[in-house]
């Protein structure tokens, strides 16, 4: 049987590659493998060969459908895998192609939600216990993720069942000691939902059954009465208490019982994970797995996890969410935008997403995880793009499964050997996997969403407004003014408010003209430009400054002032830069000196007429500065020339000087008054250099000093983006400082660490290709509210 499969694999695969030589079968080989009957005729003119009666030969066709030889030898293979699996033995011709056939049945489980590992869980004899899975029209072999969807779906559905289904889900924790399932069931805690166990539980502590008609009075007295004879469990009488008011959705006795919210999610996370004996978290912030060119993104979302309010809203995305089923809602606008119903659903769906990663980070016990593809794809596609591509999809008559992404790794390898202060390698980098191959239809490709390696580079650093449009989209707004979403979360964390001072000469009338506009923005854009700090860079953006081609006036001006600061304040470095010359995007390298502390007391619209004279200074002297830099430049960067001005005139003084030696005494006069003033000009422009960089200090001490008196509007660091790379690829990560343990760390995808000299976050990277392309501070007094890292295995979402 094995040798007839190899021998039909091998005629099938010399038709493939145009092998048209007849079967002779008088072949003592053939006639040992194959014979000659009926049978093995019907097999061979199956793959497409002709009996000649009269040679006793199969002939080759002429012509082949190579899409059907395709289909069969993936079938002649499969079964000759199948054969090699039950005799343990290899088939050197074949190997390769063998060894890379997998059993698709693995990818079926993963698509319907079967886990062979939990296909056999052990159930208590407990009463209802054998069925907890049908109860939730499901089976035991279903996966978490599957269990919490059906769980979301039939309290969205029946939602006077919520806690008899919340229960279910609680039980079915308990018995698969699933750190996943047990986060949902905290999650739903934390907004005071409580199971049908909860509830039982609650009415008998204080010796009631939930039928039993008492009135708040009364339940407020067996509350005294426990606090009298156990004033040691005071938390336990009010958690009871807590649960039967929010069944009654009695705020008095829910304000009685406690804070008037759940028991709280961390105290939830804590109390279960401590009744599972599950495995305490890393002490460190959690990782995030590359899932294919997506460290952008993931540098992106470990930020974000650090706001505070921005996490909050998101993981009670039910209580803050749009709903764009209700009748009376109506088409929003953001920034101008049309959001309609399908849109805000979208949007959902991604924010759902974001919070099941945002729960998985705070309550995870692995040293990494991974974000979901549908989080990945839709942050980097807007929804045109997303749209084409789920559409494709959905038309497509074979859709391909995607690959499995692992949800965890074991504690990722220190990528070490790198010298102190070195960039970090991607974690794809430092750890590489094998992907299994697959039999595949040539002729025949399903039709699937672009591989995320391919979709996803060039598209990274578009991801940031991506996000934060599918999260305001998909947010109830906290005000609206007609159709526009005027506030939401987004906008409270990150936007300005300003003014916008357009002032020019109208060229028909020749009056100064003035114009004034309201505008908002969520981040502050500045130039990456050799020599210049971050303060030049803000000072560009919001002082004034020459419009280039303005078409409505001549010697137009722009100047921004601040009516309302953010807490967050968002600085994006522009280091893609445009060459004119050769008509090509490059990347900048120039080295942008950071501050630990940045004051905006001079963008502000209140010190904006009390400051002109002192912006009129800066201006001046700003002008002055450029005037000295142009010099340096000049003397020291001039491609007319093959070098510096000074030791260009010190080489030619050289050059002369050797020929002078060879000369007369008439011509060594003139060699020696050319090489002494080419060495007295050397020594000028030398002298030049010196003096203008001396006046550069000078003027860059002055500016500094011009508004240190000013520091209302103070802002710490809090994140620097780092890019490592061309315009075109790269690699990114980013710093987050921990304000609480003045640590930073540096999260590199999974491979989280900390880091160990500060001056790591600021070092001058002149001559480098990993510079910072993003960095935020955070307003002080806002600090403890604003931003939280997780670095303790306490922390949860």
């Amino acid at each position: 049987m094995l040798d007839t499969l190899i021998i039909l694999l091998t005629y099938v695969s010399n038709l493939l590659k145009g092998d048209r030589r007849s079967i002779n079968t008088n072949n003592p080989n053939v006639k040992a493998k194959m014979g000659l009957d009926d049978s093995s005729k019907c097999i061979i003119a199956e793959i497409g060969y002709n009996f000649n009666t009269e040679t006793e030969y199969f002939d080759a066709p002429e012509y082949v459908d190579e899409d059907r030889l395709f289909v069969i030898r993936a079938q002649l293979l499969l079964c000759l895998h199948t054969l090699q699996q039950g005799i343990q033995r290899s088939i050197p011709s074949f190997a390769a192609e063998l060894d890379g056939i997998r059993i698709a049945m693995h990818d079926l489980h993963s698509i319907t939600g079967v886990n062979d590992a939990v296909e056999h869980v052990s159930c208590t004899n407990e009463p209802g216990e054998q069925d907890i899975g049908d109860y939730l029209g499901s089976t035991a072999g279903a996966t978490d993720d599957l269990l919490i969807w059906l769980y979301r779906r039939l309290v969205q559905e029946e939602p006077e069942k919520a806690s008899a289904y919340m229960g279910t889900l609680a039980r079915l924790a308990h018995l698969r000691e699933s750190e996943t399932l047990l986060t949902e069931v905290a999650i739903e805690s934390s907004t005071g939902r409580v199971s049908d166990t909860d509830i039982s539980d609650a009415f008998s502590y204080y010796g009631l059954s939930q039928n039993d008609d008492v009135d708040e009075e009364y339940l407020k007295n067996l509350f005294e009465q426990k606090m009298k004879e156990d004033p040691g469990n005071e938390q336990t009488h009010r958690v009871q208490l807590e649960i039967i008011a929010n069944l009654r959705k009695n705020d008095k006795l829910r304000t009685f019982a406690g804070s008037g919210k759940g028991p709280g999610m961390k105290k939830c996370i804590k109390r279960l994970r401590s009744s599972l004996d599950l495995p305490t978290r890393p002490d460190k912030p959690i990782g995030l797995n590359n899932i294919g060119n997506t460290c952008y993104l993931n540098s992106l979302l470990q930020y974000y996890y650090t706001l505070v309010p921005l996490r909050e809203t998101i993981l009670h995305l039910d209580e803050n969410a749009d709903n764009e089923e209700d009748p009376d809602w109506t088409i929003k606008k953001i920034g101008g935008m049309e959001v309609d119903r399908k849109e805000v659903k979208r949007a959902k769906k991604f924010v759902s997403n974001l919070r099941d990663l945002f729960i998985n980070l705070g309550s995870t016990t692995e040293w990494a995880i991974s974000p979901t593809y549908d989080l990945a794809y839709m942050a980097l596609l807007n929804g045109k793009e997303f749209e084409e591509i789920e559409e494709s999809n959905n038309s497509s008559t074979a859709v391909s499964a995607p690959s499995k992404v692992e949800k965890s790794v074991n504690r990722p390898e220190d990528p070490s050997g790198d010298p102190e202060h070195e960039d970090p390698p991607a974690y794809d980098e430092a750890v590489r996997t094998k992907n299994p191959v697959t039999i595949e239809d040539k002729k025949s490709k399903p039709v699937r969403r672009p591989s995320a390696a391919t979709m996803m580079l060039g598209k990274q650093q578009d991801c940031m407004s991506n996000v934060m449009y599918l999260v305001e989209a998909a947010l109830r707004p906290l005000e609206r003014k007609g159709d526009e979403q005027t506030r939401d979360i987004v906008r409270d964390l990150f936007y300005f408010k300003a003014r916008q001072i357009l002032t020019y000469e109208d060229t028909s009338t020749l009056q100064v003209v003035r114009k004034v506009q309201q505008e908002e923005f969520a981040h502050v854009i500045v130039d990456a430009v050799e020599g210049k700090e971050l303060y030049d860079g803000l000072d560009e953006y919001f002082f004034a400054g020459r419009v280039e081609n303005f078409h409505g006036g001549r010697d137009a001006t722009r100047e921004v002032t601040v009516s309302a600061f953010p807490p967050v304040l968002q600085i994006q470095v522009q280091r893609v830069q445009f060459d004119r010359e050769t008509s090509n995007i490059y990347k900048s390298n120039a080295f942008v000196k950071l501050e630990k502390t940045l004051y905006l007391d001079r963008y502000s619209e209140e010190n904006f007429e009390a400051l002109a004279g002192r912006r009129r200074e800066v201006a001046e002297w700003q002008r002055q500065l450029n005037h000295h830099k142009a010099i340096i430049r000049q003397l020291t960067e001039d491609k007319a020339y093959p070098m510096p001005i000074p030791q260009m005139l010190e080489a030619t003084a050289e050059i002369l000087a050797q020929h002078c030696r060879k000369n007369n005494e008439e011509q060594t006069v003139a060699y020696k008054e050319a090489i002494q003033l080419l060495i007295s000009r050397a020594d000028q422009a030398r002298s030049k250099i010196a003096e203008s960089i001396s006046l550069i200090k000078d003027l860059q001490q002055k500016i500094r000093a011009q508004y240190d008196d000013l520091t209302c509007y103070e802002y710490k660091l809090h994140a620097v983006f780092i890019h490592k790379g061309q315009a075109n690829y790269g690699h990114y990560w980013v710093y987050i400082y921990d304000h609480k343990a003045e640590q930073w760390w540096r999260y590199n995808d999974s491979y989280v660490s900390k880091v160990v000299e500060e001056a790591e976050i600021f070092l001058d990277t002149t001559g480098h290709t990993a510079n910072p392309y993003f960095v935020v501070y955070v307003r002080v007094a806002d600090i403890d509210e604003i931003v939280e890292t997780k670095s303790d295995n306490e922390s949860g979402p």
